[in-house]
C-alpha cells in the first residue's frame, strides 16, 4: 500500500501492468481514506458496499489494504472506532467474464483466510445463475458492477 498522501491518492501507484476493478477500488478506497473531508463518502461506500448490515453507520478507521501478488485477492483491514478488534475483509475479484472460480478455491481462501469479517466475490462480467448458487453457497456476498455503480 502507499504510504504518503501523494502515492495513495494517485491511482499510478496502484497499477501493476494493466488496470483492473481490483486496482480501482484499492485506489478508490485509500482515496476516500486520504483525507477527512472525504470521511462521509468513505462511511457511505462502507455502508452500502462492505459492512454487513448490522453494523452499518458504525465509523470505520484505520484502514489498510493488502493487494496479494496473483492479483485476483485484495484484503481489506480495518477497525470499527470503538473496538481494538482488527476486521478483515477478503475480496476475491474475479475480472474475465467467462472465469468463475471452483467451490474448492473458494474454501481455499477461506483456509488461507480464516476468521474475516466477510468474504466478498467481486466480478465484473455476467454472473451465472450457478455461479450465484456456488458463491452463496461457500458464504461468499457477492457483488457485481451494478452495486458498485449504485454506490459510486
Amino acid at each position: 500500500m502507499a504510504t504518503n498522501a501523494a502515492n495513495r491518492t494517485n491511482i499510478f501507484s496502484f497499477i501493476p501492468k494493466s488496470i483492473s476493478s481490483e486496482v480501482f477500488l484499492v485506489w478508490l478506497i485509500n482515496y476516500l481514506d486520504s483525507d477527512s473531508k472525504y470521511s462521509q463518502y468513505k462511511q457511505s461506500f462502507f455502508d452500502n458496499l462492505l459492512l454487513k448490515r448490522d453494523d452499518k453507520g458504525k465509523f470505520v478507521s484505520e484502514i489498510s489494504i493488502n493487494r496479494q501478488s496473483n492479483n485476483m485477492e485484495t484484503v481489506l483491514s480495518f477497525h470499527f472506532n470503538a473496538s481494538d478488534e482488527r476486521q478483515d475483509i477478503l475480496l476475491l475479484f474475479i475480472d474475465k467474464e467467462s472465469k468463475m472460480v471452483r467451490p474448492e478455491q473458494l474454501d481455499r481462501y477461506k483456509w488461507i483466510y480464516p476468521n474475516c469479517y466477510r468474504y466478498i466475490y467481486y466480478k465484473t462480467g455476467y454472473v451465472t445463475t450457478i455461479e450465484e448458487q456456488t458463491v452463496s453457497q461457500n458464504q461468499y456476498d457477492l457483488v457485481t458492477d451494478g452495486m458498485m455503480e449504485s454506490v459510486l
